[in-house]
């Protein structure tokens, strides 16, 4: 894959809205005709010595570099072979009922050539309210073969393989009995995950999910175990 930043006199603004703009759509040319994900890495290497080049202030000789970004780098007990990550972000290809496709497998093995860690989208901890909503789940035990087909798919490309735990779950103002539920199945779900063979899992304190409601000061009002100082706030995650 060949890939080329014009050098077309802009501002420096327009300098950087350009270049993303290619890789962008180089991108978007990649996943159209399923190119090999391992061109994933000339992607990373025009986005080093073009956008990060292009951030700097004008005028400024230093390149901003990340040697880096291709060497292995160890996270706790996970070894990563690369520096980058494919993000928890939808596929698409999820569907009611929670359980992987081949399609889902197959979105995920191809992406995890030539990065060093793959987080799976958002996976339920409960069933959703609206049975139709397409989705990953590890609520049940009939998800884990599935969910491990697709693991080892991730693995087998050489890549570290995360699952975020994440639902779309009111929970600020729920009673400290349901809470004690949800946080059971958040337990549960983990456990499943590390059957299906997961290196480990993540949870979002960010974009109005569940524990972001409880850690923020201005969604969580609660005066029980769970409010009121940052501890008591953090008390719903650390607890898991």
């Amino acid at each position: 894959m060949s890939v080329r930043a014009s050098r077309a006199p802009l501002t420096q603004r327009g300098r950087v809205y350009h270049c993303l703009s290619q890789l962008s759509n180089v991108a978007n040319s990649a996943t159209e005709s399923r190119t090999d994900w391992g061109d994933w890495a000339a992607l990373g290497r025009f986005f080093e010595y073009n956008v990060c080049e292009e951030m700097l202030p004008t005028g400024t000789k230093q390149r901003r570099s990340m040697p880096h970004l291709f060497s292995p780098i160890r996270i706790g007990h996970l070894r990563l072979a690369n520096r980058l990550a494919l993000q928890a972000l939808p596929s698409g290809c999820a569907v009611p009922g929670g359980m992987v496709t081949r399609e889902l497998a197959a979105y995920y093995r191809e992406r995890a050539q030539g990065v060093g860690l793959v987080v799976l989208e958002a996976t339920y901890v409960v069933p959703p309210r609206d049975s139709l909503t397409p989705h990953i789940g590890l609520y049940a035990d009939a998800q884990l073969f599935a969910l491990a087909h697709c693991i080892n798919g991730i693995h087998r490309a050489g890549a570290t393989a995360l699952v975020m735990l994440d639902q779309p779950l009111w929970l600020a103002h729920a009673s400290v009995a349901k809470l004690d539920t949800i946080g059971a199945a958040f337990v549960a779900a983990a456990q499943r995950a590390r059957t299906a063979g997961a290196d480990g899992v993540m949870f979002s304190t960010a974009d109005g999910g569940p524990m972001e409601q409880l850690v923020s000061p201005l969604q969580n009002q609660r005066t029980d175990q769970y409010g009121g100082s940052i501890g008591s706030r953090l008390r719903f995650l650390t607890d898991i």
